[in-house]
């Protein structure tokens, strides 16, 4: 096997997987330009801040309802019509918003322009499912988000020079006009999608005979223990993402000052911290187990409300934004564990039914999110904090004795060696760092007054390196506190060191959530020791 082969291997490179990333990127290219400014649109047409708080809850519910009937539809019809479907209806949704210039043509074309990303949402994961083994979920839903990602890093830069430049109601509807033109190029493209006879496409499609399909009661109640636990844990998290999502822009626009390139630049640097963690992140997930991941990401989802509440500068919202992009570190093993949990027939019906109830039980948090920011930003975010404890602890909770202390011996072993170099590797950059800052670095920082930071920073990594060490030794290991131990060496060593170089004083905001961290890992071994 070559190296190209090995590559298309590596990360899952299926034709029908391939076609659609290109429909996913260009589709989502268009969008990315004008959809995380509709907010700040909305507001710049005269809608109130129910109005807009209505527009997240409505999106939100629409996500939850069109999921279910997008699983039925691609089951039933195939991947190649449900997609070129899903793309049309979205087309007349970017119409009507660019023909209709108030907040009544984004809610009505909001029915419509939601169809490409709800819809098609249980249709690339039974696609996906399909067309890799089961230990490849991950990273062939890892390839797919990292492909929807790359025009968020861009997109929303150009999106705001177009809002700068020509003010946000013109800047929307130029960047409506180049939405329909690449949506509507894309169907080309997804009408070379391969599907063979009937019943070989249904077998490909993971698609069950119509006189087995299943109602969404049925579905719904084939949801297994581990799939229902799961289920609660994401709506309480998405309960923290919801609850200040459509305020995040208008946070930092009108309260921190930034302009919407810079919003377009934060998004870009959330974009990519997310790509650059989700495919090593995905690779091990599927080579290792996939519940640890999901709680790192669940730990993200409630840091980031708390960052950005710290946040009194554009260099802060930087480290905001960072955060928020690490929450897709394990989210692409929280969705291959709901393509595995859900029976192969009916793929496509139950991953709707699971987002149908999730989304439709979290698009009351928009509503309790406007309500919370009545009262102010500082109630909203740590509202939304609070969920995400909840939802992370119960998580933790229902899963650690399951599957975190019951996976097999060879795995245990293997994640062992992986926490050893890992713990060896801080060691070794610990010493170095050491003997750089007395000796390199010794007149920078002294003139700085941060010999004392530098030395705290040097001396907490090298502990809490030697404690994974130690925890790794023993070969069946607590991988929360693990996880928690390296958290916490990044984000309080790291923020030292970076205050140390460059003297920026809000770095010490990060110091205390990395202390946090050291503080829960040690708490967590007293509780659960290893064994």
């Amino acid at each position: 096997m070559n190296g190209f082969a090995r590559v298309i291997a590596f990360f899952g490179l299926k034709r029908n997987l391939v076609i659609l990333l290109i429909a996913i990127f260009v589709i989502g290219a268009g969008e990315e330009l004008w959809m995380r400014f509709v907010p700040k649109y909305l507001q710049a047409v005269g809608a109130t801040v129910f109005v807009i708080g209505f527009y997240d809850a409505l999106r939100t519910l629409l996500g939850a309802i069109y999921a279910y009937p997008g699983g039925v539809i691609a089951d039933r019809w195939g991947h190649r019509h449900a997609f070129i479907i899903f793309n049309v209806v979205s087309i007349v949704g970017y119409g009507l918003v660019l023909l209709i210039p108030n907040w009544g043509g984004v809610i009505a074309g909001m029915f419509f322009f939601l169809s490409w990303s709800c819809f098609s949402l249980p249709a690339t994961f039974s696609l996906v499912g399909a067309a890799l083994e089961a230990h490849r979920h991950s990273m062939g839903v890892g390839v797919q988000s990292v492909i929807k990602r790359l025009p968020i890093m861009i997109a929303p830069i150009l999106g705001g020079m177009l809002i700068d430049h020509f003010g946000i109601i013109p800047g929307v509807r130029i960047a409506l006009v180049v939405s329909i033109f690449l949506s509507a190029s894309t169907i080309f493209v997804q009408r070379q999608f391969r599907e063979d006879s009937v019943d070989e496409s249904r077998v490909a499609t993971a698609t069950a005979p119509a006189a087995e399909r299943w109602s969404l009661w049925r579905s719904l109640r084939q949801f297994n223990p581990p799939m229902r636990r799961l289920l609660l844990s994401d709506i309480l998290i998405r309960f923290c993402e919801r609850v200040p999502y459509a305020w995040v822009v208008i946070f930092a626009m009108d309260y921190i000052g930034v302009s919407a390139q810079q919003v377009g630049i934060l998004t870009t640097i959330e974009m990519l911290a997310a790509t650059l963690c989700i495919i090593p992140a995905s690779h091990y997930a599927d080579r290792y187990r996939r519940e640890p991941f999901v709680f790192v990401t669940f730990v993200m989802f409630t840091l980031f409300p708390i960052s950005l509440l710290m946040s009194r500068s554009f260099s802060a919202l930087v480290i905001a934004f960072t955060i928020r992009g690490l929450k897709e570190f394990g989210d692409t093993s929280r969705k291959a564990l709901i393509i595995g949990y859900s029976e192969p027939e009916r793929r496509g019906q139950m991953i709707g039914a699971y987002y149908l109830v999730r989304d439709l039980v979290v698009s009351t948090g928009a509503i309790l999110g406007a309500y919370l920011w009545k009262l102010g930003p500082a109630l909203n975010f740590l509202g939304a904090a609070a969920l995400g404890v909840a939802g992370t602890i119960f998580y933790f909770r229902t899963t650690r004795r399951r599957s975190w202390r019951s996976g097999k011996l060879a795995g245990s072993n293997n994640m062992s060696i992986l926490l050893f170099r890992i713990a060896a590797a801080l060691c070794f950059v610990a010493v170095a760092l050491g003997a750089f800052g007395a000796h390199a670095l010794r007149s920078t920082l002294e003139g700085r007054g941060m010999v004392d930071a530098w030395n705290k920073a040097v001396f907490y990594q090298f502990v809490h390196a030697i404690a994974l060490l130690v925890l790794a030794l023993y070969g069946t290991i607590n991988r929360g506190a693990c996880l928690l131990l390296l958290m916490g060496i990044f984000l309080f060593s790291g923020s030292l060191y970076l205050l140390a170089l460059t003297n920026f004083r809000w770095l010490g905001a990060v110091t205390p959530l990395g202390g946090l961290c050291f503080l829960t890992g040690w708490a967590w071994l007293v509780l659960a020791p290893p064994k």
